[in-house]
C-alpha cells in the first residue's frame, strides 16, 4: 500500500489595524438648483474616506450613526429609506465618498435639515466623526397655480376673455405665461385679455418659465367660445308668390350652422313695415307696394338663457306688381283757379269697386271722372278700391288750386317754366307744364353730386319713379332737346 502526502498551502491576511477615526468634519454645505421637490447639496470633504447624510424635514437631525453599523438601506429619495430617530423621521439621503448630491421626493414650501458625518472602515466596521456634526438646512419653493377668467364677450368675433392670474409663489423673478392654440404670451402684469380666434372648446393653460425641480408647471381652463355665425338662408328654395293687389308672399328658410356644443338660436324677423315674428323662417305678406329692407336678427341661448352673442342678416325686398302710383292718374296736380278742373282715371281689369273723394265733400263711384272745384285751395284726394280678389286699397293725393297771379312773364317765358310735385317726394314723381316733352332728360342728382337716377321722356310720359332712393335732398335737372335746362330742388 502506497501512501500518498497531501501538501497544504495556507495564506493569511491580516486586517489593517493603521486607521483613525476622522478628525475633521465636511465644510462648506451647500444648496443648489433648490427647487419645490427636490435640490443640490454639495461640500468639501473632510478628511475622512467616506460620509454619511442625514436628513429630517422640520427641525435638526437628532439621530447620529453608530459605530460598526453600515447603514447600507439608505437613498436619496427623501423617505423611502430605513426611518431612524425617536419619531421615525430621519433618513439616510447618502452614503459615498463624493462632495454632492441630488435629493428628491421632497415636499414643496417646506425646510428640510441635513447632517454630514466623516467616517473611516476599521477593523469592526465604520468609525464615525460625530462630535459636533455640521448640520445645514434649506426651504424647498413653491408654486401655486391659479387664475380666474371673465367672459368678456365669448363670440366668435371677439371672443375677448379676461384672464387674472392669482399664482402665487416663492420663486425670484418668476414669469407666468398663457398658451394656446394662437397665442403664447408672457404676463407683464396679473391682468391679461386673450382673443380666441374659433368657436369651439377652447384650452387656455397657464404656466411659467422656471425649470426647478417639481414644480407645478401648467394649469388647463377650458373655456367655450361660441359662434357668431348662426344661421344662413336658404336663397334658392325660397318663394315669392305673387297675389292679387300688393299680395306678395315671401317664404326663406334658414339653414343653421353647426354649433359645437349645446345651444339654442332664437330668431326674430323684422320685416320692414312695422311687423315682427319668431319663427326660423320667414313667411310674409305685404299689404303696399315699394321696398322693404328686412332684418333678421338671431340670439344664441345656453339652458334658455341669452349668452350674449347675435348674429344679423340683413336683405330688401320689393313689392312690385299692382302699383297705384303708376295706374292711377290725377291730373293737373296745381293749377290756377281760371280752370279748377282735375281729371282722375284708373285702368285695371282687376279693380272692382272705386270711390273717390275730392277733398271738398263731392264724391264719385266712377273709376274715371272730371272734377271742378269751386275755389282756390288745397284738397286731399282718396281713392278706395277693392280688387276682384276682395283686397282692399286706399291711395291718397294732394291737389293744389292756386289763386291766378299775374307774374309780368310773357307766355313764352312761362312756358319754359316746369313745376315738380309732389315735393316732398312719395313713389313718384310728377312733371307738369307745357316745356315737358319727348326727348326731354331728367337727371336727379344727390347733394354729393352724384348721378342718382337719368330718364329721357317719351310720348305722354311726364314721371320718374324714385321709389328706390333714399330720403334726402336732391337736384332734378331738366334738359330739352332745345338743350333749354332747367334746375329744380327736392327731397324725400
Amino acid at each position: 500500500m502506497k501512501l500518498r502526502l497531501l501538501l497544504f498551502t495556507f495564506t493569511f491576511i491580516c486586517l489593517n489595524n493603521s486607521y483613525s477615526t476622522p478628525t475633521i468634519h465636511a465644510s462648506n454645505l451647500n444648496f443648489a438648483r433648490t427647487g419645490c421637490t427636490g435640490l443640490t447639496l454639495s461640500w468639501t470633504k473632510g478628511n475622512g474616506t467616506a460620509r454619511m447624510i442625514i436628513a429630517k424635514q422640520g427641525s435638526a437631525p437628532a439621530y447620529a450613526p453608530v459605530n460598526s453599523i453600515y447603514y447600507n438601506n439608505f437613498s436619496a429619495v427623501f423617505g423611502s429609506s430605513v426611518p431612524y430617530g425617536t419619531a421615525s423621521d430621519e433618513y439616510v439621503v447618502y452614503k459615498g465618498n463624493g462632495d454632492s448630491v441630488n435629493i428628491i421626493g421632497l415636499s414643496s414650501n417646506n425646510t428640510y435639515y441635513f447632517t454630514i458625518y466623516e467616517f473611516e472602515i476599521g477593523t469592526n466596521g465604520p468609525e464615525y466623526y460625530t462630535s459636533s456634526a455640521p448640520t445645514a438646512s434649506a426651504t424647498t419653493h413653491y408654486v401655486s397655480l391659479s387664475f380666474t377668467r371673465a367672459n368678456i364677450d365669448s363670440c366668435e368675433i371677439s371672443n375677448v376673455y379676461r384672464y387674472t392670474n392669482t399664482s402665487t409663489s416663492s420663486i425670484p423673478g418668476l414669469k407666468y405665461r398663457i398658451v394656446n392654440n394662437w397665442a403664447d404670451t408672457t404676463l407683464n402684469s396679473n391682468t391679461i385679455d386673450i382673443h380666441v380666434k374659433a368657436s369651439g372648446f377652447v384650452t387656455n393653460k397657464l404656466t411659467h418659465n422656471s425649470s426647478l425641480t417639481g414644480c407645478s408647471n401648467f394649469l388647463n381652463d377650458i373655456a367655450k367660445v361660441y359662434p357668431n355665425y348662426l344661421a344662413d338662408i336658404d336663397w334658392k328654395n325660397g318663394t315669392d308668390s305673387v297675389q292679387d293687389f300688393l299680395g306678395h308672399l315671401f317664404k326663406y328658410q334658414t339653414i343653421p350652422k353647426t354649433i359645437p356644443f349645446p345651444a339654442g338660436v332664437t330668431y326674430t324677423w323684422n320685416y320692414g313695415d312695422g311687423t315682427t315674428s319668431y319663427f326660423n323662417k320667414m313667411q310674409k305678406s305685404y299689404n303696399d307696394t315699394g321696398r322693404y329692407y328686412v332684418q333678421l336678427e338671431m340670439s344664441l341661448t345656453e339652458n334658455m338663457k341669452p349668452v350674449g352673442c347675435f348674429d344679423t342678416i340683413n336683405f330688401s325686398v320689393r313689392v312690385t306688381g299692382f302699383n297705384p302710383y303708376l295706374l292711377i292718374k290725377i291730373s293737373p296736380l296745381i293749377q290756377e283757379e281760371d280752370s279748377n278742373k282735375i281729371y282722375v282715371s284708373i285702368t285695371n281689369n282687376n279693380i272692382t269697386y272705386t270711390c273717390w273723394r275730392f277733398g271738398d265733400g263731392d264724391s264719385s263711384l266712377n273709376a274715371n271722372d272730371t272734377h271742378i272745384y269751386d275755389s282756390a285751395g288745397t284738397y286731399n284726394v282718396r281713392l278706395d278700391l277693392t280688387t276682384i280678389s276682395g283686397k282692399k286699397g286706399v291711395f291718397y293725393e294732394t291737389v293744389y288750386i292756386t289763386k291766378k297771379q299775374n307774374t309780368g312773364l310773357n307766355k313764352s317765358e312761362s312756358d319754359l317754366g316746369t313745376i315738380a310735385y309732389p315735393n316732398p317726394l312719395k313713389e313718384i314723381l310728377y312733371l307738369t307744364g307745357q316745356s315737358v316733352q319727348a326727348g326731354t332728360t331728367l337727371q336727379l342728382y344727390g347733394l354729393d353730386g352724384k348721378l342718382v337716377l337719368e330718364k329721357v321722356l317719351t310720348d305722354n310720359e311726364n314721371y320718374l319713379d324714385v321709389s328706390q332712393i333714399k330720403t334726402g335732398q336732391y337736384t332734378l335737372i331738366l334738359t330739352r332737346p332745345d338743350k333749354t335746362v332747367q334746375v329744380i330742388s327736392v327731397q324725400k
